[in-house]
């Protein structure tokens, strides 16, 4: 099989059939290979039998594992994306149990006016009010608020969007997006309506 298998695996399947033959070390090594067009991963696993006659025979299997790694490899990249959003600095993402907020990254303290971390074990109905929560909970979906906060006396606008988190009730997933460009592009537009009526 060795002119399937991808150049870079066959240095290493040589020296696993290698050794096996030589000291007995079992075989349990992947590979990927070429079958047309296609790129298959194949788990093989063997074990050195000792034949009648002295001869050396290899019995094991060849277990088809594309699947399988097609979905860690989405999952890794999933995975990569979600740790790189968690890093956005333009959204806000919080945890919150037991009516405390038990993580936040640092968009979202600097969001709410925190130093990083600043938010930590405070009562997020402060933040954000006790109606988000209950709606959020009643909805057993994500719920938003539009919310006008100071910090450092700088007027911003904020959305913030909220979720249980199944399988517990005591947990809720913020996300928060700071929108205050939206907000006052939206009052020089209700401006000008009311300039152009009041002609």
């Amino acid at each position: 099989i060795m002119h399937i298998v991808r150049i870079e695996d066959r240095n290493l399947l040589r020296y696993a059939f290698d050794t096996c033959i030589a000291t007995g070390t079992p075989i349990d090594i992947y590979v990927k290979v070429t079958k047309g067009t296609k790129d298959i991963y194949i788990h093989i696993r063997a074990t050195k039998k000792v034949c009648p006659n002295s001869s050396h025979m290899l019995i094991g299997t060849f277990q088809n594992i594309t699947d399988v790694v097609s979905a860690q490899q989405k999952l890794d990249h999933l995975t990569k994306k979600q740790e790189a959003l968690l890093h956005i600095p333009i959204i806000g993402f919080a945890y919150v149990e037991q009516k405390k907020f038990q993580w936040s990254n640092t968009a979202f303290d600097v969001m709410f006016g925190c130093a990083s971390g600043g938010c930590l074990n405070q009562d997020p109905q402060m933040l954000c009010g006790e109606t988000l929560f209950r709606d959020a909970t009643m909805a057993n979906g994500f719920v938003s608020r539009d919310m006008r906060i100071s910090t450092a006396d700088v007027p911003t606008w904020l959305r913030v969007y909220a979720t249980p988190i199944a399988n517990n009730q005591n947990g809720y997933l913020l996300v928060v997006m700071d929108i205050s460009r939206q907000k006052a592009m939206e009052e020089n537009l209700h401006s000008l309506i009311l300039i152009e009526t009041e002609k």
